[in-house]
């Protein structure tokens, strides 16, 4: 029998890592350097890594919707364990917007510090698009799945609160800002929302630039996927920058 360059037998489990023979159980892969009557070649490990690593990426994604799915109680932590839930709101959807999901928006009490410099982050290339739907500019920025972002912050001054709610038509979780310049920006599909940001809309009360806002870690409302997305009245020029210049100061 032919044995690899360390003088052992190579086996390989189902997700393409490296196992001992002891360990490999009957989903493993056994490989045999040179040797034609193997079960796999040598030259096919790679092509079983690849998918392993898709099969990982399938439990891994299954495993967030699960934690998207379940349902958590007023006083538990948080799903983004950014906080403690001190109310939930069911979003029904009404039948008016495509592909739009019911689910759960949290109210959460949090001691996430402001972050001022947040929307300094983003470049054009990181929204997914920037449309136009009547006197409103639209923009979907980025999303969990491409860069990890989930948790947004408010605009990089102060700002109001004109309105936030966890059942808004087509958003789930939404928040309407009011920015330095008169412009209300809207943001959507929010699955957990600070209480400051409910509290100041009820309130009137002014916002610390950077003011931690919520997470957008499901699917809900009009959507297809887990994303944030923001729009406003008579931003100009349309491009995929505007939006990010009016979070950022810019341009005011």
């Amino acid at each position: 029998m032919y044995k690899d360059p360390t003088g052992h037998d190579t086996y390989y489990d189902k997700f393409g890592k490296q196992v001992n023979k002891t360990d490999k159980g009957d989903d493993a892969y056994m490989f045999m350097k040179n040797n034609s009557s193997a079960p796999t070649k040598m030259k096919d490990i790679e092509a079983v890594k690849k998918k392993g690593e898709e099969n990982l990426q399938k439990a891994k994604d299954s495993k967030e919707k699960a934690a998207a799915n379940k349902e958590y109680k007023i006083g538990d932590v948080s799903p983004s364990g950014k906080g403690i839930i001190v109310d939930k709101v069911k979003y029904t959807p009404g039948g008016k917007y495509p592909n739009d999901n019911p689910g759960t928006v949290y109210i959460i009490d949090t001691k996430e510090k402001p972050k001022p410099e947040f929307w300094s982050q983003f470049k054009g290339n990181t929204a997914e698009h920037w449309t136009t739907s009547g006197s409103e500019n639209m923009v979907d920025v980025a999303d969990a799945k491409r860069n990890g972002q989930s948790s947004w912050y408010g605009p990089a001054s102060d700002f109001k609160v004109n309105g936030a709610a966890g059942n808004v038509a087509g958003f789930g979780g939404a928040m309407f800002l009011g920015l330095k310049d008169g412009t209300t920006v809207t943001q959507g599909h929010f699955t957990e929302i600070n209480k400051e940001v409910i509290d100041a809309a009820k309130d009137g009360k002014t916002l610390p630039a950077g003011t931690y806002l919520g997470e957008t870690r499901g699917t809900i409302g009009s959507s297809t996927g887990p994303h944030m997305h923001g729009q406003a009245k008579n931003v100009v020029p349309i491009t995929r920058e505007s939006m990010v210049d009016k979070m950022s100061n810019k341009n005011l």
